[in-house]
């Protein structure tokens, strides 16, 4: 029984390799730095003499979030910039075939595309 005990003891104690360890150190760190800076600024905002708990949240989430909407920046500039190159592609060939009801819908295209496009930088 005693065995057992110690051997799933040193199962959870493994060690960090001295690189891995120093990685984790320093990413701890710039994360740790980051909070605090967010925090900073959302006390600076609200006029506050002093960093509360309610900014370090605010802080936390602000930066968990910017994670989180990254794919759907990714996705609306990739939407926008096939609708633009539908626009490109249709719009020369409809011109040179003389159809100007489909020469309006490529340019509605191309514009929501470039819409689409300026929107997702923006974000």
């Amino acid at each position: 029984m005693r065995l057992n005990i110690m051997k799933a003891k040193s199962d959870k104690e493994k060690k960090l390799e001295e690189r891995a360890d120093s990685a984790l150190k320093q990413y701890a760190k710039d994360y740790a730095a980051a909070i605090l800076l967010n925090a900073r600024l959302i006390a600076y905002r609200n006029n506050s003499e002093q960093i509360e708990l309610s900014h370090v949240e605010k802080a936390i989430e602000n930066i968990s979030k910017t994670k989180k909407n990254l794919w759907s920046k990714d996705l609306v500039i990739t939407i926008g910039g096939a609708l633009f190159g539908a626009f490109v592609q249709g719009f020369i060939t409809e011109l040179s075939n003389g159809n100007p009801i489909l020469v309006a819908v490529y340019v509605i295209l191309g514009f929501a595309g470039i819409m689409l496009v300026f929107w997702g930088i923006t974000r």
